[in-house]
């Protein structure tokens, strides 16, 4: 970046080495943040279908799929600092949520709050609600939602909102 001091771009290099001495990249060679061939892992989310193929990583098996839990320190199957009431499945993941209820079967779950979640192959981040039903290929970002019946998601259901500064 251009106008960085240089002691602050070698301790930014320092840290991104140290974070990629981390991840297990299989026959792989780079993790890139443009594409830059096939010895590369790349993940585009440029698009709302690139969002949900790659955050959907997390619950399927595969070595890149590895590559991709280890750069998010995700584990699959265990909840990670999140406190679950309902079933959930070992292909789920999630993080940093709080849900009482409900059942969660191949989905990725990011600071969510909820009563209740029933969730199937859907990618629901940074989400509160009282209750929260949402189908495969459903996408919730952002949203909260104070009503009785909750939020409910159909099939392939995207829907985000923005919060300024204070909230």
């Amino acid at each position: 970046k251009k106008g960085v001091a240089e002691d602050e771009s070698n301790a930014h290099f320092d840290r991104m080495r140290a974070m990629l001495a981390t991840i297990e990249l299989g026959d792989k060679t780079l993790f890139g943040a443009v594409n830059v061939g096939e010895d590369a892992y790349w993940w585009d989310y440029g698009q709302i279908t690139f969002y949900s193929d790659n955050n959907l990583r997390l619950t399927q098996d595969g070595e890149e799929n590895d590559a991709y839990r280890s750069f998010f320190s995700q584990p699959r199957g265990a909840p990670k600092d999140s406190t679950i009431g309902a079933t959930a499945d070992a292909n789920s993941s999630i993080a940093c949520s709080n849900v009482a209820a409900g059942a969660i079967k191949g989905s990725v779950l990011c600071n969510v709050t909820a009563k209740e979640v029933q969730a199937e192959g859907a990618i629901l981040v940074n989400c509160s609600a009282k209750k929260i039903t949402a189908a495969p290929g459903a996408i919730a970002y952002n949203v909260v939602d104070d009503s009785e019946e909750g939020l409910v998601l159909e099939a392939g259901k995207v829907i985000t909102s923005v919060f300024g500064e204070d909230g």
